[in-house]
């Protein structure tokens, strides 16, 4: 779908995308495997906080963005068949489709793939793909398979192959059609997601106070820089130029000021128009989701030694921007671990600022000595209890200021001496 010409066929299969396969409601019905996958691949950094203090922070995001799309497209985790697992299979696949096609410019040319053997090794992988996917769809096919769907919903091969029966698109669905639609997932989904977060966990290493961060990743490091190719409807003219009807134009989404003068700057992103990314609706829950559980239950920081100005920033060639060295980061204590063992030491310095909370217990005993100052601020909250006892001296000194709010219950016993 992603490569086809704008005809009923990529009608129908944008329509089947858009109101079928990623549909709010369909991405909403996937939370719980988001979630559960989520907390699965980060509690095994604490259980592995002993052997490894430093965390490859690439290669994890990259699994949970492949264990949440493999629980959403197959119903269950899938790895490969025996021979090679599905994550070498499309990572070879990317990078094929990353090579600069000489034929696309000169078709003319095309002999030239008999030299390199580009057009052999990309029907190897076919091939390999096309094994996996006959594996999955025969277990969805046969009642009696045993496999774990997603929280009692159907899965986006159960919906394929219910369009498949059904006859319901506008146009007849083949197999292969079936085969197309779950290598554009997983292409266009696990690597693109991927990225955006590895790079916004870099940034927040430079700039741990930014908060638009999602967004300016978006700008700043854009999973696809070279868009989807378009063609051009008919003639027209852009900056001086005449663009003839039928010409193939690439779009590089980094050039937002060059983007800015020819229309919305928003554009760029993949996220609008009709070649628009038609899941968006899964991969935005699944960023937002990932990111916000690494910021909160760990305290991420640069490694020993290394400054802001040694993090490495630049960009591996490829479809999809990957940073060039993966983002290991060491992590400390997390979040949500109370604090194991008392203070050993009083305080050396009293408070800046008042208890957010009262105690949740009275005292055991009382003070030693008397203030030796009075409070510079009243109560904020009433006593929760009347004392026990009278005040044995009156006040040296008359309140500076009223109380801010009334007795919550009346004196046990009268002062002994009038202040």
């Amino acid at each position: 779908m992603v490569f086809s010409p704008y005809g009923e066929y990529w009608r129908q299969m944008r329509k089947l995308c858009t109101l079928e396969l990623f549909s709010l409601k369909r991405a909403q019905s996937f939370r719980a495997v988001r979630e559960r996958e989520i907390a699965l691949r980060l509690d095994s950094i604490d259980d592995s906080s002993s052997s490894s203090p430093i965390v490859n922070l690439s290669e994890l995001i990259l699994v949970i963005v492949n264990d949440i799309i493999s629980r959403t497209v197959f119903g269950q985790k899938y790895y490969g068949t025996k021979s090679r697992s599905l994550n070498n299979v499309l990572s070879e696949l990317q990078e094929l489709l990353a090579t600069i096609s000489v034929a696309d410019f000169f078709p003319r040319m095309e002999w030239i793939y008999k030299f390199t053997r580009w057009d052999s090794k990309l029907e190897k992988i076919f091939r390999e793909l096309d094994a996996i996917y006959d594996e999955v769809i025969e277990a969805h096919q046969n009642p009696e398979s045993k496999r774990s769907s997603s929280d009692g919903e159907d899965d986006l091969v159960d919906v394929l192959l219910n369009v498949y029966k059904d006859k319901t698109l506008g146009i007849p669905l083949t197999m292969n059609n079936v085969k197309g639609v779950l290598t554009d997932i997983f292409v266009g989904g696990t690597d693109t997601s991927a990225s955006l977060i590895i790079w916004a966990m870099t940034e927040l290493m430079t700039n741990p106070s930014a908060m638009t961060i999602i967004k300016e990743t978006f700008r700043m490091h854009p999973p696809a820089p070279l868009l989807v190719p378009r063609e051009t409807i008919e003639e027209f003219t852009l900056e001086g130029y005449t663009i003839p009807a039928k010409a193939q134009i690439f779009f590089n989404a980094e050039q937002s000021d060059w983007i800015q003068n020819v229309g919305n700057a928003r554009k760029s992103s993949g996220r609008r128009g009709r070649r628009g990314c038609p899941g968006i609706n899964f991969a935005t829950p699944t960023v937002e989701l990932t990111l916000a559980n690494l910021l909160h239950r760990f305290n991420w920081e640069l490694p020993p030694g290394m400054g802001i100005a040694d993090l490495d920033m630049k960009e591996a060639f490829g479809m999809t921007t990957h940073k060039s060295i993966p983002l290991c980061l060491p992590r400390s204590q997390p979040r949500s671990q109370p604090r194991s063992q008392p203070r050993s030491q009083p305080r050396s310095q009293p408070r800046s600022q008042p208890r957010s909370q009262p105690r949740s217990q009275p005292r055991s005993q009382p003070r030693s000595q008397p203030r030796s100052q009075p409070r510079s601020q009243p109560r904020s909250q009433p006593r929760s209890q009347p004392r026990s006892q009278p005040r044995s001296q009156p006040r040296s000194q008359p309140r500076s200021q009223p109380r801010s709010q009334p007795r919550s219950q009346p004196r046990s016993q009268p002062r002994s001496q009038p202040s």
